[in-house]
């Protein structure tokens, strides 16, 4: 990852608006919401594995490896509750979101929204098991990993709620200095990880040179979706 990469990426999520009800836009979300109750209930009753949500102050854990050894030796892993501060800087209404949506599951008597059980899912196959980090090369090898495992129709979703956010964070406006340049961590106004704010939730589609996927209504009003390499990938992920 670097600002070559990340930049147009977070450029695109800044310049994107919210439409969950935009055809392809509501078609992958569904897909989406659909394979990751699959993923969750493999996680969950094959894997036998305990989700439970973490309601204490800052983040469940110190880094990802900390998250690692939690899942590997006591097959137990917390999830960040859909806040405000986990949900986008400023936003507490989730309503007109798909991700916002109350997935009907209970756990430890807290119900689960579909980012809740989105983000916890992301966070077993995206960091967990492949042993990525929170950085921002973590962040993107984990929407690689993760994408992998999701139909073309679902990645182009997963793409925007990943790699299209943890860009939005690592380069988005308020990382840049007044000459749209990407802050060095000397530089004044540079903003550690902690402190940096959360992109702005928007169901929408990224352009698929980022997503990989290119999506389509066919003669008949289905959307359809096809697949390749994204063109701003790393060379070793092609």
């Amino acid at each position: 990852m670097s600002p070559e990469i990340g930049q147009p990426v977070a450029h695109a999520y800044e310049a994107g608006y919210h439409d969950p009800h935009d055809p392809l836009v509501l078609a992958s979300y569904q897909q989406l919401i659909g394979e990751m109750f699959c993923q969750y209930r493999f996680v969950t009753e094959t894997l036998n594995m305990h989700i439970e949500p973490y309601f204490g102050e800052g983040e469940p854990y110190e880094d990802s490896a900390a998250m690692r050894v939690d899942v590997s030796d006591n097959g137990h892993l917390y999830f960040l509750t859909t806040t405000e501060e986990a949900f986008g800087s400023g936003q507490t209404n989730v309503t007109g979101n798909w991700m916002g949506q109350s997935t009907g599951v209970q756990v430890d008597g807290y119900e689960l929204l579909v980012n809740d059980m989105f983000r916890a899912v992301h966070d077993f196959f995206g960091h967990a098991v492949p042993g990525t980090s929170f950085s921002a090369t973590g962040e993107e090898r984990a929407w690689y990993c993760h994408s992998r495992m999701c139909s073309p129709l679902a990645r182009s979703a997963l793409t925007t709620e990943t790699r299209g956010q943890n860009t939005w964070v690592n380069f988005g406006p308020h990382m840049l200095d007044d000459a749209g340049n990407v802050r060095g961590e000397s530089d004044s106004g540079w903003l550690a990880p902690r402190d940096r704010p959360f992109a702005e939730q928007k169901n929408m589609i990224l352009p698929a040179s980022i997503s990989g996927v290119h999506l389509f209504l066919d003669q008949t009003g289905v959307v359809k979706a096809t697949a390749h390499i994204p063109a701003l990938a790393q060379p070793e992920f092609a």
